[in-house]
């Protein structure tokens, strides 16, 4: 159009106010034609958003260098950013975005991607004669990017020098194919850029470390409470540390594998990163609510999406990388698990169980926070600031934290049961130790009663033992008194009864029968010589 204008309008021929009307008509149409604000820098020292005076093309072939969007036909396809935070749908195409700045700020200029990982980025930058002769810039995450521990990735291209105050128009090349994306572009120095990025690292260091902290807790709480639903959560926090954090764009994955898995590894496998923290997550509803028992209908609902969230979605993302259409696929299902673990939580504290209140609380965070709090942060609802672009960590952190005052909440619940049931059973145990003193004082007084009369009987048998020792002693004097008697009785039949000698000198052959019924016999017999005969 411009060359159009050109042609018709002849400038040598034209008057001072026909060239004045020239102008004019050229600065309508060119602002009309190809729509870009120019950004005066004049203070560099915070970094800004500059995502509203970005003008953006799809280059729908894939094909397009930047000869070729150079020309007018290109340029007036440019659209306006309305946003300072650009969403873009899933596409295959790169796009293309145009710069202009002019910098009085006196300090050289950087431009910052943040909150996304880009495969591919090329950065075109303009001479002093503003022609593109030099290469282009390159960088993104395919191209050997390469991060600290727990550092944020983001990708600071070089703009205007400090001593180039005219207007530059920069063009910047993005590809990342199969993926929706969304970019906010800030512009500062390098010690503001720094300051940012600062920001982001302390978040994620005090995102690593309340996990950490959290992860102690529930380790002694285990230790000493010997509960198994710990163990669940305490893998939970394990596996959501890198799992989270990768959504936070760090090497963490590449740290912990021992370089084993690239840098770029977890960009690609996001879903297959959440496939153990949805498992771990279900499995600790499952236990935690008891709907085994509680609610039979939802125990099978968990199952179903544990095997649905938790491992068929995430090695397909395994398999063939994450994409636009796995993301929205997980998101719905993800969002019906939400939903489904919510209604679930608050149906069991309908049922009396106050433990659940704060897993429904846990979920309800993560569901608000992480889903609602970042989509209305990606559509421009909310704006870029360091808790938005964090959405995705601020939901787990609010989640952890009411898990964990779920299971306190557990263990006072039991505590109070176990207190209840000892104070129940402090009471029966009482009153069978009432029974049983009971019974001991009755058998005790009966005791007393026998051993009364034990001791009656005692005396009684006493006295009788005392009457039989004095009749024992009489009947002893008796027994010694006939026992002489028959001794002497003895002594005088023996001496009656003829000697033996005097038997064997009268007779060859004799015997003598005589047997006494005790000392004496009754029997006496004689033998006497007379005479010879």
């Amino acid at each position: 159009m411009r060359d159009l204008l050109f042609k018709i309008i002849n400038i040598n021929q034209m008057g001072k106010k026909n060239i004045v009307l020239f102008f004019l008509i050229f600065i309508f149409f060119s602002t009309h034609l190809f729509p870009q604000t120019t950004l005066i820098i004049k203070n560099a020292e915070n970094a800004q958003l500059i995502g509203k005076s970005i003008a953006y093309l799809e280059d729908k072939t894939s094909e397009l260098s930047l000869e070729d969007i150079l020309k007018p036909e290109y340029q007036e396809q440019f659209v306006q950013g309305k946003n300072d935070f650009l969403k873009f749908s899933e596409t295959n195409q790169p796009h293309w975005f145009k710069i202009s700045v002019a910098n009085y700020s006196g300090e050289d200029l950087f431009l910052e991607l943040g909150v996304y990982a880009y495969d591919f980025l090329d950065l075109y930058v303009p001479d002093s004669l503003r022609n593109y002769t030099n290469p282009p810039l390159l960088s993104g995450t395919e191209r050997g990017y390469k991060a600290n521990f727990l550092s944020p990735i983001r990708f600071w291209l070089p703009l205007n020098k400090k001593h180039e105050q005219q207007t530059k128009i920069f063009y910047l090349r993005i590809y990342k194919p199969n993926y929706s994306f969304n970019i906010a572009f800030f512009l500062g120095n390098r010690d503001a850029l720094h300051a940012k990025k600062s920001y982001q690292y302390a978040f994620n260091m005090t995102f690593f470390g309340i996990f950490v902290i959290v992860f102690m807790y529930n380790l002694f709480v285990y230790l000493s409470t010997k509960e198994k639903i710990y163990l669940v959560y305490l893998a939970h926090i394990l596996v959501s540390i890198p799992g989270y954090l990768n959504s936070a764009y760090t090497s963490i994955l590449s740290f912990i594998s021992f370089g084993l898995l690239s840098d770029t590894w977890g960009f690609h496998n996001i879903i297959f990163l959440t496939g153990p923290i949805t498992t771990l997550v279900i499995i600790f509803g499952i236990q935690y609510l008891k709907v085994r028992q509680n609610l039979r209908w939802a125990y099978w609902g968990f199952l179903l999406f544990l095997l649905v969230n938790g491992i068929t979605i995430p090695m397909i993302d395994l398999v063939v990388g994450t994409n636009t259409t796995i993301l929205r696929v997980f998101g719905l299902t993800n969002l019906a698990l939400a939903i489904f673990v919510i209604l679930v939580s608050f149906l069991v504290w309908l049922k009396k169980d106050k433990s659940a209140l704060y897993y429904l609380l846990g979920w309800g965070c993560y569901f608000l926070i992480q889903q609602t709090y970042f989509m209305a942060f990606v559509y421009g609802i909310l704006p870029v600031n360091i808790f938005t672009e964090n959405a995705l960590l601020l939901g787990p952190i609010f989640e952890i934290w009411f898990f964990s005052l779920a299971l306190g909440n557990r263990i006072n619940l039991l505590r109070d049961e176990n207190e209840k049931i000892l104070r129940e059973q402090s009471k029966v145990l009482e009153e069978k130790i009432r029974l049983r003193t009971q019974e001991l004082q009755n058998a005790l007084e009966e005791t007393q009663v026998m051993n009364k009369e034990l001791l009656q009987t005692q005396k009684e048998l006493e006295a009788q033992k005392e009457f039989m020792a004095d009749k024992n002693k009489k009947l002893e004097q008796v027994n010694n008194q006939i026992n002489l008697s028959i001794k002497s009785a003895k002594t005088i039949q023996t001496a009656i009864l003829p000697l033996n000698e005097k038997l064997g000198d009268v007779f060859q052959d004799y015997f003598i029968i005589n047997r006494p019924k005790d000392v004496v016999s009754g029997d006496f017999y004689w033998l006497n010589v007379l005479e010879g005969k």
